[in-house]
């Protein structure tokens, strides 16, 4: 349970040696001075309970977490500072003689959060108090940009991947069902796959035999465990990643187990890489590839002033840029900070995302594709096309002979525009196509918005205003340096997801200090002798 702590303030002690020791501009004196107060601990009391022993503050912890993410602490030793440390204890209201607490209290705090739905929970509060203290603007610019993440994985063959699933399987089935790990599974299979395996010395020949040996071994026990297995090992999660791992490696034909040339997702999923991290996908971007998750950071884009983060998106690496705008603009607007423009870099535009952003009242600012047509060809846009009236005339002046419409994979329909037999005798057929059935126009249902975009960006007004979109590529490598963003700390998604919301609160809350430091009116500076 919560207990009350309105009004208690800085500890006197800890008051007199912190200002004693701490310069007025040091970030954890200020953050004691002038945040710590504002912070509701009601906030938090949904997760807690009415009645049992009083636990620590959650708005402790919360700043615990947020320091241990500025300093790039572990757990162990956060837990040390808040021990040991004059400026964390001024900074969290703590007497000097406060002996803290295991460090073990932070991973439950994360759990509590993770189980509440609650990951976002602290992020927003200090963005709430930012825009209460007018450094976040409501209908201001924005600009948004992405950056991979590491997983905590390491790299397997596809055969060690299937050698450690059936590992990690039985290491499971032995401890919550031991007597049927001893008594039904034969002790060849136990013996020769409950160790560590590497395929780097086999031959190609040896790993064929192995590939083949392990995915009949994996089979036979999956379906041992189907038809007699304990209700507690047919429920295990290990047991459903050792099912998806072998379906994505192997076939069943006629009863014999069959490999895979290469590994195939059916349920569309994506490919599990490991075992013990079956969330970890594959990004690919430009000649970059990774294990691991992807993170949109979204900022406020102003030309004067301290910008803020205002929204973290974690998702599996192999998940386009586009497909999390929807996500982002739909939490902008719950919190009342709908931009009025947004800067994105191309891989988030599209006739589609154009649309929409305009139907919620924001200027999606992105370079798109070019126009079509292809180096030394006409483009689109020499084409003149009336979707209305079904004619279409180009360079030539040749008329279109056939229309037709076709689903695309957004799932919305396009009108493809071909001109056929009428291209085999033009006398431009060399600058326009060099296809045997002639030049062909796919006009898409947001032709419109693409077609702007592409004269937009051809003026010296638009590349000026795209320049506000650079500077998040410094707010990614200060996450990325200063909090250690680029790795994962934890396994699952929603525990990498929880740890970026936080370090990213912790550089909102560090350039909240920097504002506040420079403000005349501030607490500690207004006590300070002319």
């Amino acid at each position: 349970m919560l207990r009350p702590t309105e009004g208690q303030g800085i500890p006197e002690e800890t008051a007199a040696l912190g200002q004693k020791l701490l310069a007025p501009d040091d970030p954890y004196r200020i953050i004691g001075e002038c945040i710590y107060d504002l912070i509701d601990e009601e906030a938090f009391a949904e997760m807690y309970s009415s009645v049992g022993r009083p636990a620590i503050s959650p708005v402790v912890l919360a700043l615990v977490t947020v320091f241990q993410y500025l300093e790039d602490l572990p757990d162990r030793e956060a837990a040390q500072c808040v021990r040991v440390r004059i400026d964390w204890k001024y900074a969290l209201h703590l007497p000097l003689e406060d002996s803290g607490f295991h460090h073990s209290t932070l991973c439950y705090f994360r759990r509590r959060l993770e189980a509440h739905g609650q990951e976002r929970l602290f992020f927003e509060k200090v963005l709430e108090l930012l825009q209460a203290q007018g450094l976040v603007k409501k209908r201001g610019r924005q600009r948004t940009d992405s950056t991979h993440v590491l997983g905590v994985v390491g790299e397997l063959s596809r055969l060690e991947l299937i050698w450690e699933s059936l590992r990690v399987v039985l290491r499971a089935i032995e401890q919550v069902a031991p007597e049927w790990y001893e008594g039904h599974l034969p002790a060849a299979l136990r013996t020769e796959y409950t160790q560590r395996k590497a395929d780097y010395r086999l031959s190609d020949a040896e790993r064929e035999a192995a590939f083949q040996q392990v995915g009949a071994d994996a089979y036979w026990l999956v379906d041992q465990i189907a038809a007699h297995g304990p209700e507690a090992v047919q429920q295990l999660a290990e047991v459903e990643v050792l099912q998806r791992v072998l379906a994505q490696h192997f076939e069943r034909v006629e009863g014999q187990v069959q490999k895979r040339e290469k590994p195939v997702d059916e349920e569309g999923e994506g490919l599990i890489w490991s075992p013990h991290e079956p969330e970890v996908r594959c990004g690919k971007k430009g000649s970059r590839r990774w294990l691991g998750y992807k993170v949109h950071v979204t900022e406020t884009a102003e030309d004067e002033g301290m910008n803020f983060i205002t929204d973290v998106e974690t998702v599996p690496a192999a998940e386009a840029d586009i497909q999390a705008l929807e996500r982002i603009q739909a939490r902008l607007e719950a919190q009342g900070l709908t931009p009025r423009e947004q800067y994105v870099d191309q891989s988030y535009v599209s006739g589609r995302t154009l649309a929409e952003s305009e139907a919620q009242g924001i200027k999606l600012m992105g370079y798109v594709q070019e126009d079509p047509g292809g180096k030394g060809r006409f483009p689109q846009s020499a084409f003149q096309v009336d979707l209305e009236k079904r004619e279409a005339i180009c360079p030539a002046g040749q008329q279109a002979t056939c229309w037709t419409r076709r689903r695309q994979r957004d799932g919305q329909w396009a009108t493809v525009i071909r001109f056929g037999s009428s291209c085999e005798t033009c006398a431009l057929r060399a600058q326009c196509t060099n296809g045997k059935g002639g030049r062909s126009l796919t006009i898409h249902a947001y032709h419109q918005q693409l077609a702007a975009r592409r004269a937009e960006m051809g003026t010296p007004a638009f590349r000026e205003a795209m320049k506000r979109r650079a500077p998040i590529e410094g707010t990614i490598s200060v996450l990325v340096r200063r909090t250690g963003m680029r790795r994962a700390r934890y396994r699952g998604l929603a525990k990498v997801r929880l740890q970026h919301l936080f370090q990213a609160a912790a550089i909102n809350v560090i350039r909240w200090v920097r504002v506040l430091a420079a403000q005349k009116t501030s607490p500690w500076r207004a006590a300070m002798p002319a």
